[in-house]
């Protein structure tokens, strides 16, 4: 690591550490005594409880006389002994910055004209006097008679919402779970028009991602991604959809709908999901149906001929049955012209359909059925070189020049260059109460996907490269765990076991190089299949150790059996770059078996009701595997090792000034052994080999403020310093980065209301996201560099008094940034071709709550 990013890594650290201990010295309020008052007068109470926390008061005599309190029991912080000692009462405690305390009625009203306003002068004097107390000890004197101003006045409807989530496979608070994670809601979801996975990551610290196209995707979180797209090869990075996981990267992209919410689990992970990772986790959570009767339906129209419709209804069917149906669809026409034809080549079409049911026979028992439909109809992803000239490639051999335009392209004129994909899923998730705090839950999932693509790798009329597949997969898995509830027990323990299996064939994949020149036309044929059967078991226990400080231990063994064959042969001048001549065809059978132990611990510690401060050591595991298009019988032959990495972690949780500032830190170290990098073929195709492993040093804060009832801020940044080692393919990587291992991420966003005559509301946002460069390949070669980007969004709407109607007049990537998606070598070209992210959009939505 460069003497830079250390500093910079311990400048971050120290900037958190004196941002998180600042605002705890000015929210002394924070510290807890152990309190035990009845029920009694309110003068009496605060006068005591003031006494507790040595703190002056003041109040208006008559205001309290004839209120009585709430008992308040236990140890508690000065903000939440007042927030319950006057719950349902008619008045409510405050705090000054200097932290005096301050009660008051609960509501103030105008009502009676002038003597209000000599009533009100006294107030500010006294306000002023309340400052001034500082952290002066409240006297058995009477106190001060005065009631507060609105200055002065704590104003808790400006606290954040508690977000929910299940990364611990119970519902809690974000704040409580002691690990670094992501969660992103419907409403950033609908403001920053999130359609995809890719687009989650673009806006979590620290994450990126690879993409040619719906099929070949390749997700990082803190600078580890998969780097295998073949039938036979694991995700760093595990994506589940309803406490599924998807096992095939092909099937893991979709259209974003009717989603109650994201997590986004940085790390490794394994102790509480079914399916190991080594880098991290991504759980897409839909909206589940309920007895209430909901829905929504919503329309956009853009540019590019962007359409886009979905709609959901739900609510009770019978007694003790609820349903859910979900509907979406959308197309548009393709970002990149073909300037040869005029036509657009990578237009996208989709179709989901997803149904729910809920049955609840008692209060005891619930089975949640779930079935998905998906369909996408696009046109192929064009790929092209990264300049305006392709070296070697002019009558005779000269150079070829190709529009220089980011989304122009001078390419294939075959009409059969498409992307079709089908997925259907269907899942029952079962949750038994078999006593009080003890329950069991299993979780069925399947799942059949096929998908046909056909790719001009470099946007030419010569067709150069035509790269063809069809990939079908199905997969089932069967999770039951067995947990106590609720979290906050003293002592929390879950016991799962896991099993996976998926078959996957990967036929075609024929490619026609340089037709135009007949010595050196070559075709090749692929043809691979592999079974995938996995089987885990694994538990967490947490233990209560005083009543701040919790002590989580978790473990998770892991066998995976993989069966797998390749047929692989090529023909022509150039054969020799896919297959060894005197090897051809190559076929061959192959299984192997890896197993593997992963444990966890964490502590974390309540600094205060709203703070916490926590360790974590974690393990993960992604399995061996085989080279999917492999040149000799000896590469088919020889596998490729298990990867595993061991994270250690350090953070801060903290909701800050009555909750108006959330503030989560982290620093954390992985080390990767064996890691599983891309080596590449003459041809260009990509071979997953194990390089001495990686270590990756990082720093990530995510922030959201209620500065007022009218603007909310909201921002991430990560900083990370990653570093290969060993060597690759016989070239020392010592010190490249890894593959998507940006070195900054950043995300910022700010949403204005302006209230309207009538109730109804103007909502303003805008937001930025950037990250640095990052390289397509552990070499560290210029080409296959991948810029570093900015962008920039806004959105202008309009919600009704009733809440129910919403427009909104959005735009994306206003600055027209050229994002790199991927970049790849192709060595007997010398070209490295590339695929560009979307250009400038904008459109209009319109929503209809039900």
């Amino acid at each position: 690591m460069s003497s830079s990013i250390k500093k910079l890594l311990l400048s971050c650290a120290l900037a958190c550490a004196f941002m998180h201990s600042l605002a705890y010295g000015q929210n002394q309020n924070a510290l807890e005594r152990s309190i035990n008052l009845e029920a009694q007068n309110a003068e009496q109470a605060v006068k005591t409880l003031a006494r507790e926390f040595q703190r002056s008061v003041f109040f208006q005599a008559e205001d309290i006389a004839a209120e009585t309190t709430n008992p308040v029991r236990g140890i508690v912080s000065l903000q939440t002994a007042l927030a319950r000692m006057f719950e349902g009462t008619s008045l409510t405690g405050s705090l000054t910055k200097s932290g005096a305390i301050i009660v008051s009625p609960r509501e103030i009203t105008d009502t009676s004209g002038g003597q209000d306003d000599m009533k009100n002068s006294v107030l500010s004097v006294t306000s002023a006097l309340a400052v001034m107390a500082g952290n002066a000890v409240a006297q058995e004197a009477a106190p001060i008679e005065a009631a507060p101003t609105v200055e002065v006045q704590e104003d808790r409807t400006l606290g954040l919402d508690t977000v929910t989530v299940t990364a611990r496979r119970t519902e809690e608070s974000l704040q409580d779970v002691p690990a670094a994670m992501a969660v992103v809601s419907p409403e950033i979801v609908a403001a920053q028009r999130i359609q995809s996975v890719n687009q989650i990551l673009e806006i979590t610290p620290g994450a990126t991602f690879t993409s040619l196209n719906k099929g070949q995707q390749d997700f990082s979180i803190r600078g580890i991604s998969s780097q295998t797209e073949g039938a036979a090869g694991d995700s760093a990075v595990a994506t589940y959809i309803d406490n599924v996981a998807i096992g095939r990267d092909f099937a893991k992209s979709f259209e974003f709908f009717d989603i109650a919410q994201v997590e986004v689990l940085r790390g490794p992970q394994g102790t509480s999901f079914g399916r190991n990772a080594s880098a991290g986790l991504i759980h897409i959570i839909s909206k589940r149906p309920t007895s209430e009767t909901d829905g929504f339906f919503e329309a956009t129209a853009g540019n590019y001929g962007l359409i886009d419709a979905s709609g959901a209804f739900g609510g009770a069917i019978a007694d003790g049955v609820s349903g859910r149906i979900s509907v979406h669809y959308d197309e548009r026409e393709g970002y990149t012209t073909d300037t040869s034809s005029g036509r657009d080549v990578d237009p996208e079409q989709n179709t989901t359909i997803r149904g729910q049911l809920l049955f609840e026979p008692s209060e005891t028992f619930e089975l949640l059925l779930r079935g998905t439909w998906s369909q996408d109809d696009d046109g192929s992803t064009v790929r092209r070189g990264p300049d305006c000239t392709i070296p070697y490639l002019g009558a005779p051999f000269g150079d070829y020049t190709e529009p220089c335009d980011e989304w122009e392209t001078d390419a294939s004129d075959r009409d059969n260059l498409t992307q079709e994909r089908t997925i259907i899923s269907t899942s029952a998730e079962a949750v038994w109460d078999l006593t009080p705090g003890v329950r069991l839950t299993s979780v069925t999932g399947y799942l059949d996907a096929e998908m046909e693509r056909s790719q001009d790798i470099f946007g030419t009329p010569l067709d150069l490269l035509i790269s063809s597949s069809v990939d079908e997969a199905w997969q089932f898995s069967q999770e039951v765990r067995l947990d106590n509830y609720p979290a906050n027990e003293p002592f929390q323990w879950l016991a799962g076991l896991y099993y996976y299996t998926d078959d996957h064939n990967r036929d075609g994949d024929d490619r026609d190089v340089l037709p135009f020149a007949g010595p050196f036309a070559t075709q090749s044929m692929l043809m691979t299949s592999n079974k995938t059967t996995s089987y885990g078991l694994f538990g967490r226990a947490g233990f209560d150790l005083s009543d701040r400080l919790n002590l989580t231990l978790g473990g998770r063994y892991t066998i995976d059996e993989k069966d797998f064959s390749v047929f692989h042969s090529a023909t022509g001048g150039v054969a020799s770059i896919f297959v060894d001549p005197a090897e051809d065809p190559v076929d061959v059978q192959i299984k192997d078996e890896w197993n593997k132990f992963t444990g966890s611990a964490s502590i974390s510690y309540d600094l205060t009701d709203d703070a916490i401060l926590y360790g974590l050591i974690s393990q993960g595991y992604k399995a061996g595997g085989f080279d999917g298009e492999p040149s000799t019988r000896l590469a088919a032959l020889t596998p490729f090792d298990e990867e595993s990495s061991t994270n250690y972690e350090l953070g801060i949780k903290s909701e800050l000034f009555n909750r108006r500032v959330r503030l989560n830190t982290s620093v954390f170290y992985v080390d990767y052994e064996d890691l599983q990098v891309a080596d590449f073929l003459p041809s260009g195709a990509p071979i997953i080999v194990n390089s001495g492993g990686a270590k990756v040093t990082g720093f990530e804060l995510e922030s959201v403020a209620s500065v007022n009832e009218y603007l909310q801020l909201s921002g991430s940044f990560a900083l990370m310093d990653a570093e290969l080692e060993g060597e690759v393919g016989g070239v020392s990587v010592a010190g490249n980065r890894p593959d998507n291992a940006p070195e900054w991420t950043v995300n910022l966003a700010a949403d204005f209301t302006i209230p309207l005559d009538g109730g109804s509301e103007l909502g303003l946002r805008a937001d930025y996201t950037a990250r640095s460069d990052v390289f397509d390949g552990p070499f560290g070669d210029v080409d296959t560099i991948r810029p570093e980007v900015h962008f920039f969004g806004a959105q202008v709407s309009w919600l009704s008094p009733d809440q129910d109607w919403e427009v909104a007049i959005w735009g994306r990537n206003l600055t027209e940034e050229a994002d790199v998606l991927s970049r790849g070598p192709v060595s007997t070209v010398l070209q490295s071709p590339t695929a560009f992210g979307a250009p400038k959009t904008y459109g209009i939505t319109l929503r209809k709550t039900l």
